[in-house]
C-alpha cells in the first residue's frame, strides 16, 4: 500500500529519529553550563552552612558526638563536594542521561574547573570558625592566609572535580554496564577523595603534596575532553533512543531493532 506523503509516523517516530515523547530535549550547551555552575553553587552553600553550624555544636553524628569544625570535618567535605556534584548532573529524563553528545569536551573542561572554583570561594570561610589554637597550623586553618595552603587546597578540589566527572563520563554511552561501572568507580574516588581530604585539611601544608595533587589535576583536566571526545565519538546524536532504555522502562521495541 502506497500513501501520499510516505508512511504515517509511528508512536517512536519523529523527524529527528526514535524518540519517547516524555525523554526531554537536549538544552543548549550554554543552559548545560549554568546548570554545573548552579549545582556548584548549592553544593557550595550547602558545604559552607554545615561547616559554619558545626561551631554552634548543633551538627552531631549518630552517637549525638559533636561534628567539631575542623581538618577532618573539612576534608570530608571537600571530599564529598565534588562526587555530589557530579551525581546531580546526571539526568536519567534525558536521552543522554544528563551528558549531552554535542559539545561534551569543551562542557567539561571548562565546567569541571569552574565548579572547583566556586567551591574554593566558598571554602574562604571556613577558616573563620576554626579552632587556631588547637589547629592554628593546619590547611584548613591557614586557607585564606597561607599560599602554600591555598594552593594545596585548589589543587586537591580541582583534582576530585576532574576525577569525579571522569567516571560519570560513561552515562553519555546510554550503556546500563558503562553507567553501573562509573558509579562505582565514583564511589571510589569520593571514598579516597574522603580519606585524603582529612590527611590534607588536618595537617600543615607540604611542598611535595602541592607538587603531586597539581600533577593528579592536571592529568584530570588532560583527560577530561579526551575521554570525552571518545564517548561522544561512540554515541553520535542521532536523537535515537538506545534499546536497553526501552527495555528498562518496561515498553516494547519497534519492529527492525
Amino acid at each position: 500500500m502506497t500513501y501520499p506523503g510516505g508512511p504515517p509516523r509511528g508512536p517512536y517516530s519523529s523527524p529527528r529519529g526514535r524518540q519517547h515523547p516524555a525523554t526531554k530535549p537536549v538544552p543548549t550547551w550554554g543552559a548545560d553550563l549554568r546548570r554545573m555552575l548552579i549545582v556548584a553553587g548549592f553544593v557550595a552553600v550547602l558545604w559552607t552552612i554545615f561547616m559554619l553550624v558545626s561551631a554552634t555544636g548543633l551538627l552531631r553524628t549518630n552517637n549525638l558526638d559533636q561534628v567539631e569544625p575542623d581538618g577532618v570535618w573539612a576534608g570530608i567535605l571537600a571530599g564529598l563536594g565534588p562526587a555530589l556534584w557530579t551525581y546531580s548532573l546526571v539526568s536519567f529524563k534525558r536521552e543522554d542521561n544528563g551528558f549531552r553528545r554535542t559539545g561534551l569536551p569543551g562542557l567539561v573542561i571548562l565546567g569541571a574547573p569552574l565548579a572547583a572554583a566556586i567551591q574554593l570561594a566558598s571554602m574562604l570561610v571556613w577558616p573563620l570558625v576554626v579552632d587556631k589554637l588547637m589547629h592554628g597550623q593546619t590547611v584548613i586553618a591557614t586557607y585564606s592566609s597561607d599560599p602554600l595552603a591555598f594552593g594545596l587546597a585548589a589543587a586537591f578540589v580541582i583534582a576530585m572535580y576532574a576525577w569525579c566527572l571522569l567516571c560519570l563520563l560513561g552515562m553519555a554511552l546510554d550503556s546500563m554496564g558503562a553507567g553501573l561501572i562509573g558509579a562505582i568507580l565514583m564511589i571510589a574516588v569520593a571514598g579516597v577523595g574522603i580519606w585524603r581530604g582529612i590527611r590534607i585539611f588536618d595537617n600543615p601544608p607540604t611542598e611535595t603534596s602541592l607538587l603531586v595533587w597539581a600533577v593528579i589535576a592536571a592529568l584530570g583536566l588532560v583527560l577530561l575532553p579526551v575521554i570525552a571526545a571518545v564517548v561522544t565519538r561512540r554515541t553520535p546524536d542521532t536523537g535515537q533512543e538506545y534499546p536497553y532504555r526501552a527495555a528498562s522502562e518496561g515498553r516494547k521495541r519497534p519492529r527492525g531493532w
